[in-house]
Order: C-alpha cells, then sequence, then structure tokens
C-alpha cells in the first residue's frame, strides 16, 4: 500500500505542475494578444502618418509644416536686438 501511496504524491505533484504550466501558458498568450494587438496599431498610425506626410506636399503643405519639433533657432532669436526694439539691458533676466 505504501508503493501506491508514493505513486499518488507523484500524480498529485505532476498535476499541479500541470496547472501551474497551463495557467502561466494562458497568460503569456494573453500577453501576446494584447503586445501583438497594440504593435499593430503602432504599424496602423505610421503607416497613416506616412501617408500623410507624402501626400502633404500635394495639398500644398510642406513636410515641416505644423511640425512639433521646435527649430534649431527660433525666428525671434534671428533678429539683432535692436531690429526687434529691445536692448540686451531691458530683457529681465530669470534666476
Amino acid at each position: 500500500m505504501s508503493n501506491q501511496f508514493h505513486l499518488q504524491l507523484l500524480l498529485d505533484l505532476a498535476q499541479t505542475r500541470t496547472d501551474d504550466a497551463a495557467r502561466r501558458l494562458g497568460e503569456l498568450v494573453l500577453r501576446r494578444d494584447r503586445t501583438s494587438r497594440r504593435l499593430q496599431m503602432l504599424e496602423d498610425y505610421r503607416h497613416e502618418y506616412n501617408e500623410r506626410f507624402v501626400e502633404a506636399p500635394a495639398a500644398g503643405f510642406s513636410p515641416t509644416h505644423g511640425a512639433t519639433t521646435a527649430p534649431s533657432s527660433p525666428s525671434w532669436t534671428r533678429q539683432s536686438s535692436h531690429s526687434a526694439g529691445w536692448s540686451s539691458s531691458r530683457v529681465p533676466r530669470l534666476r
């Protein structure tokens, strides 16, 4: 009888590990599906953005029109302080 008891312990352990592995597999499949949907959404956005970027010049806009990145040197810094009506002594300094 003790032989049967040892086998039952091994069977229970195998069943527990199988259940844990199945649960983990389910979690990983769900995570993969969510990640795949997110990737597809990003690829769709990139494709749409590229289409708009390519079509914008045909509509009369330059590719940089309305860009969200700031230019390397804003236009107001290109003017001399005298031509803009400001002298450097009148500009308040931030501390």
